[in-house]
């Protein structure tokens, strides 16, 4: 994205590290003046003054709190695009990654694919359980080179004008539109035992998901031992109810890949059993999440960049898979631990099957005594 009047100098809007950052970046441009909210002396010898009306220079915002600016700027009577821009724009092509987290890792992952970032940058919308949906404006989707979305249906929880058939329409029909995978809450065949904890945690993470067996069997008495036997040696899932679930979630995607530009279903049946390709029934692994990646830069042409695989984004979701589902679909890697890489804060090592009975137990003690309804 260009400056639409293509002034040669430029208001840089920030004096701090992504300010500067910038500057570094596109050291052949004149900085007319340099603007922030709250700091005042100078930036690399220009004096920081604050924002004023009458400014005849484009501004690049670069700072952390783009809409903050950005709503400031606007009421200052100036417009998005024609007056000011976020500082990854600048000279580069608008993309938006549209969805749930795994948006946001597909987004960080893109943006570190040198052929990606050269072309286009992504204007910084958080992802949907964030999002204020009227940041969509028209004049926004209009202006969009890459559209990058989930196909995220007009019935979500969010309300309907966040279904991707209300926001389609207000896109250049020029724009490259990709449709990849919402997996999201699917894999019930290797983790039936999980359900969501809602007890409303200030950090989410600390404890996203209880074991139903081990909230049962503490209502029926039953000791640490036995029940990580259960989850160890089996006896708790028949080969049967399994193998409905695994087809059942073949069957689910498999329809929901005819909406889907980039198929993932295969990668799911050749490696189920080899590797771990979901930490839970929410967060795919990194490695899955980065073939999604790959497929995405398969289709603009952009295959031969290499998409970084970066350890530990989700593995503090990560749960143990029972003997059960192991045996009923055949998984041949082992697993003594979880969560090795984000170490949980209240639990600062990694889990073994004792660890994490343990910390079920604690948490769901924890939740009892305080009197937190669980959903």
């Amino acid at each position: 994205m260009n400056p639409e009047n293509k002034k040669e100098k430029i208001i840089l809007f920030g004096a701090g590290i992504k300010a500067e950052k910038f500057l570094i970046n596109h050291s052949d441009i004149v900085i007319a003046s340099v603007w922030d909210n709250y700091k005042t002396g100078d930036f690399y010898r220009i004096p920081i003054q604050k924002p004023y009306e009458t400014a005849n220079n484009f501004i690049v915002i670069a700072c952390e709190m783009y809409f903050e600016v950005k709503q400031q700027l606007e009421e200052m009577g100036y417009i998005e695009f024609v007056d000011f821009i976020f500082d990854d724009l600048y000279h580069k092509r608008i993309a938006i990654c549209y969805g749930n987290c795994h948006a946001s890792f597909i987004r960080t992952r893109l943006e570190e694919c040198k052929l990606f970032s050269d072309k286009f940058a992504f204007y910084p919308l958080p992802p949907v359980q964030q999002l204020n949906v009227s940041i969509l404006s028209n004049e926004l989707l209009n202006r969009i080179d890459l559209f990058l979305y989930q196909d995220i249906r007009d019935n979500n929880k969010y309300g309907r004008e966040y279904g991707v058939s209300s926001i389609l329409p207000g896109i250049s029909s020029e724009c490259i539109k990709i449709c990849f995978q919402n997996l999201y809450g699917l894999p019930e065949f290797m983790f039936p035992q999980l359900a969501a904890s809602g007890c409303g945690f200030v950090d989410r993470s600390l404890y996203p998901h209880k074991d139903k067996n081990i909230e049962q069997w503490m209502k029926e008495g039953k000791k640490k031992e036995e029940m990580v036997s259960f989850i160890q040696n089996g006896g708790v899932y028949s080969q049967d109810k399994i193998i409905i679930l695994w087809q059942e979630f073949c069957e689910k995607v498999m329809q929901r890949e005819k909406n889907w530009d980039i198929k993932i279903l295969d990668y799911i049946t050749e490696n189920v059993c080899d590797r771990k390709i979901f930490y839970d029934k929410w967060h795919p692994t990194e490695e899955t999440m980065v073939e999604i990646t790959r497929r995405i830069l398969i289709l603009l042409n952009m295959n031969e960049e290499e998409v970084i695989l970066r350890q530990g984004c989700w593995d503090k979701q990560e749960a143990f898979i029972y003997k059960d589902v192991r045996d009923a679909l055949g998984i041949k890697f082992e697993e003594e631990y979880i969560k090795e890489c984000s170490l949980n804060s209240l639990f600062p090592r990694k889990m073994n099957i004792n660890d994490y009975v343990e910390f079920q137990i604690k948490m769901l003690e924890f939740i009892q005594e305080q009197g937190l309804s669980m959903h």
